[in-house]
């Protein structure tokens, strides 16, 4: 500034004259809005900061409690080994031959069980309720290990063969009657016109139906 541009601005001071103010924005729109962005980066920055330390002492702390499991897993498993070798060296461990033993001697204990609580009078007495009239028993047997029963005997017709499938099956302590199979007995006189109790296979007089059947068996209490 030169020395009569001082002495001008002396005088407009001296004699308080206002000098006029100019306000001129040399900051563009699109800088104004790269520091509102900045802004919010920095923001950013500083939260995804915090939150990185936040797991980072997560992380420690689960290491240290994986760590801790780790190691008193090793303790439990090396205890155990010793506790089988003592076994091992005293003889109290089992073979593969001595568990199966067991295991059948268990089996039959609980098939003696189960005969002890069956009562063959219920069995029969059920048996009766359930079959037709037409129907005779020759074999009668259970098995306790599948709770089934067993039944051979001879009927009139095949009419009464499904009565019985039918009425074991409607019966509340037998289900699932299934016939294994059936036969016909021929009668002894093959020229005969055929009684009431014969049927007509052919030209040959059937006498009976032969059967064998199942049905699992639980008796109501």
């Amino acid at each position: 500034m030169s020395t009569r541009d001082w002495n001008l601005l002396r005088w407009l001071r001296k004699n308080r004259c206002v000098v006029p103010q100019l306000h001129l924005s040399v900051v563009s729109p699109k800088i104004a809005v790269m520091r509102v962005l900045q802004t919010v980066m920095a923001t950013m920055i500083l939260v995804s900061l915090g939150l990185a330390g936040w797991w980072w002492e997560d992380s420690v702390a689960d290491h240290a409690t994986a760590d801790w499991i780790e190691t008193a897993t090793s303790r439990l498993q090396s205890a155990n080994d010793q506790s089988r070798r003592l076994l091992v060296q005293e003889g109290l461990t089992l073979t593969t031959g001595q568990v199966s033993e067991i295991k059948q001697q268990i089996a039959f204990a609980n098939v003696l069980s189960a005969k002890r609580g069956l009562s063959w009078a219920r069995l029969l007495s059920d048996l009766e309720a359930a079959t037709p009239a037409e129907i005779s028993y020759s074999s009668v047997q259970m098995n306790f290990k599948e709770a089934t029963v067993t039944l051979e005997g001879a009927t009139s017709s095949l009419q009464g063969l499904s009565a019985l499938v039918t009425g074991l099956n409607r019966h509340p302590a037998f289900s699932k009657a299934t016939l294994s199979s059936h036969a016909f007995e021929a009668a002894k006189d093959s020229k005969s016109e055929g009684s009431v109790n014969e049927l007509s296979l052919g030209q040959q007089a059937v006498k009976h139906v032969l059967f064998h059947m199942t049905a699992v068996y639980r008796p109501t209490s």
